[in-house]
């Protein structure tokens, strides 16, 4: 999919098309593929916050006050998430582990995709969880991506307030946080755990390929479609689908779902955990069904 394609965008005020463009000219993150409704609520949160009574006056504190873009990035790639997020989906997600270990594939085949990881607690999480299972388990074994370097910064730092922690078993947090002598950010990652997550920077909207050869055995895309256009929704899914081994599973968000052109590729593993597992790999015809 090509990111200057003018079907990724739905339509929104021109001034607020100038803003997303300022935004986009600082971060790289081509904002046209998501749903302008959200843009619009995030955008207008923070023209309240400074006072700005219009799209134009906002517009100029931007081009006036740098820093400002960098606050309003923030806005627009928001980042609510925790260790172990709707813990029964990382319960199913740890059966799913087992059944590789009982099928006997090798620890050193395993790869996992957390594909918009915000501030790291995704991958980390499952990283706990394949730490669980018995036998070796390489470094970098998961990959974790987002579009916000930021965001992947405060992710490799790895320490984490205490509220981040709430819903994670209190087992695996003995066995893997570690007390940090930071006031806020109270707790850190053990480097066992760290040292199986490689954080890159990739822009699912624009791409192509995944961040690392496909054959991944599990990805995790969890409240990302929501944000987008259905047909970005559609090119983002199309890209995590091609990029499953086969027999893979793909989990998504609790208000997310696959979109009916490629529901025939799908097994429906867990229709509350939403996730589910390939049966088939997408061809050019299917990717182009509407």
């Amino acid at each position: 999919m090509s990111p200057a394609s003018s079907s990724r965008s739905e339509d929104c005020p021109p001034d607020l098309s100038q803003i997303l463009a300022a935004a986009r000219e600082r971060s790289g993150v081509d904002f046209r593929g998501y749903r302008s409704s959200t843009l619009e609520r995030r955008v207008q949160s923070r023209m309240l916050a400074v006072r700005a009574p219009s799209y134009a006056e906002y517009l100029r504190r931007l081009r006036e006050e740098p820093a400002e873009i960098d606050i309003l990035l923030d806005r627009l790639t928001i980042k609510v998430s925790r260790f172990f997020r709707n813990a029964p989906t990382y319960r199913r997600l740890q059966d799913i582990m087992l059944s590789w270990r009982a099928a006997a594939l090798d620890a050193d085949r395993f790869k996992i995709w957390s594909a918009g990881c915000g501030n790291g607690e995704e991958p980390y999480s499952l990283a706990m969880l394949v730490s669980e299972l018995p036998g070796p388990t390489p470094a970098g074994s998961i990959c974790a991506t987002d579009i916000d370097e930021r965001a992947l910064a405060v992710a490799r730092a790895r320490c984490y307030p205490a509220e981040a922690l709430d819903e994670t078993p209190p087992e695996l947090r003995s066995r893997y946080l570690v007390h940090s002598q930071q006031p806020i950010r109270s707790h850190r990652v053990a480097d066992g755990v760290a040292s199986l997550v490689t954080f890159l920077l990739h822009d699912l909207t624009a791409a192509t390929r995944p961040p690392r050869e496909g054959g991944f055995h599990l990805i995790c895309c969890r409240n990302v479609l929501i944000y987008l256009t259905p047909i970005v929704q559609r090119q983002v899914l199309e890209l995590l689908l091609g990029s499953l081994a086969p027999g893979g599973y793909l989990c998504l968000g609790k208000a997310e779902a696959p979109c009916a052109s490629l529901l025939p590729l799908l097994e429906v593993v867990d229709r509350a955990a939403r996730i589910f597992r390939l049966n088939r790999t997408p061809t050019p015809a299917s990717r182009g069904e509407a």
